[in-house]
């Protein structure tokens, strides 16, 4: 009997310069003699008065003001820093983070490499996102059910649980002929099948005669030749199949 695989699953800093002086400007002080008091103090008067009439302009319309009323000065730049993020591969975007195959949580959900926007594939896994809604990824590595098992988990993911015909026949098209295996076990109690996930056992496709429990087959693969199932000793190696998280 052969295992069959699970579904699997499936951002900046602010400158801006301000600068420049206002330019102070200065009265003409040639002032014509007078030999009235109270004319040249009316004059003197005059033109104090006047100077700070002249020297109150360039503040409101120096370089501080011009800076502080162009919205190219530090919009842009808050926008930048909430928006704009730096890619391992040089590269900035300012879309949310998602994961890359590169060995790290890019995005800090907890699960390394799982499948995103950016990461369709990754080692021996290539990632989809089937008719059905499912995120799912078929793994080439012929390993144990328990190691399918746990490469799935750390990928955020579970070893294929299949609940619909239609989920049962996306998963047989995804391992392109090799037994593959998937979440079924009846470790627990013998020929009770369950999903290793606690879902429901609500639909089923076991190859006629299966399982039999050949020689201690705890452990349930999707066939290479149809869309059914088969049980196998878990200590066998075969492809596998992980589920997303939905």
């Amino acid at each position: 009997m052969r295992g069959v695989a699970g579904i699997a699953l499936v951002v900046s800093a602010c400158s801006f310069d301000s600068g420049g002086q206002a330019s102070s400007t200065s009265i003409g002080a040639e002032t014509s003699s007078s030999s009235d008091p109270v004319s040249s103090t009316d004059e003197s008067t005059a033109d104090p008065t006047s100077t700070t009439d002249d020297t109150s302009e360039p503040s409101s319309d120096g370089p501080n003001d011009d800076s502080s009323d162009d919205p190219s000065v530090g919009s842009s730049s808050d926008g930048d820093s909430s928006t704009t993020t730096e890619l391992d591969d040089g590269s900035s975007t300012s879309e949310t983070i998602t994961e890359t195959c590169n060995g790290v949580d890019d995005d800090g959900d907890g699960a390394v490499d799982e499948y995103s926007a950016r990461n369709s594939s990754c080692g021996s896994c290539d990632y989809e996102v089937t008719a059905s809604g499912v995120v799912q990824s078929y793994c080439a590595d012929a390993v144990t059910w328990p190691e399918a098992l746990q490469r799935c988990v750390d990928l955020g993911a579970s070893l294929a649980t299949l609940h619909s015909s239609t989920e049962n026949d996306e998963v047989f098209a995804a391992t392109s002929g090799v037994n593959a295996w998937i979440g079924l076990t009846d470790a627990e109690r013998e020929l009770d099948w369950v999903w290793h996930d606690g879902t429901p056992l609500d639909f089923v496709a076991w190859e006629p005669g299966q399982p039999n429990d050949l020689g201690d087959e705890d452990c349930g693969h999707m066939r290479a030749e149809a869309a059914t199932w088969n049980d196998d000793e878990c200590t066998g190696t075969h492809a596998f199949v992980c589920r997303g998280p939905q």
